[in-house]
């Protein structure tokens, strides 16, 4: 299915199975094996956790939300670092379920719940790392008179 294809789905059917194309969502969703759930959004409000589609330039990305920030949110791949921002009307859809191997698990599944929150659980002492590594390195630049 075509990008066209997609957004056209969503906005005349409400909602488009598709599948996984990269793997920034692994290793929920394998690259070329999974298939989303994508429900258009319809402006309900989004939440940390939401796995949501976004269109970026000519692309387009399914994410999790990781952050609201005040003109919109955080997203990154499960399978990802770094976290992008996008703005409220960049969000198209929802993912609200996944098929893999025939079987279709909704985002209300225990497991599926349990999943995501392990997830943001792990990013925030990544983050934290980040940080104090960086702030380390800065403090060293300082003390060894290396701005």
């Amino acid at each position: 299915m075509n990008k066209t294809d997609i957004k056209t789905e969503l906005e005349k059917n409400g909602a488009v199975i598709c599948p996984s194309e990269d793997t920034s969502m692994m290793p929920l969703l394998r690259q070329g094996k999974d298939f989303m759930i994508i429900k258009n959004r319809c402006g309900e409000k989004l939440k940390v956790g939401d796995a949501v589609l976004c269109i970026r330039g000519n692309n387009y990305v399914l994410h999790r939300i990781v952050a609201e920030v005040s003109d919109g949110y955080l997203i990154c791949g499960d399978n990802r670092k770094t976290a992008q921002h996008v703005f409220d009307g960049e969000i198209i859809g929802i993912m609200t379920g996944f098929i893999r191997d025939g079987k279709e698990t909704s985002v209300e599944d225990p497991g599926y719940k349990k999943y995501v929150k392990a997830v943001l659980e792990f990013r925030q002492p990544v983050q934290n790392m980040k940080a104090l590594a960086s702030k380390s390195r800065k403090a060293l630049r300082r003390i060894l008179g290396n701005k």
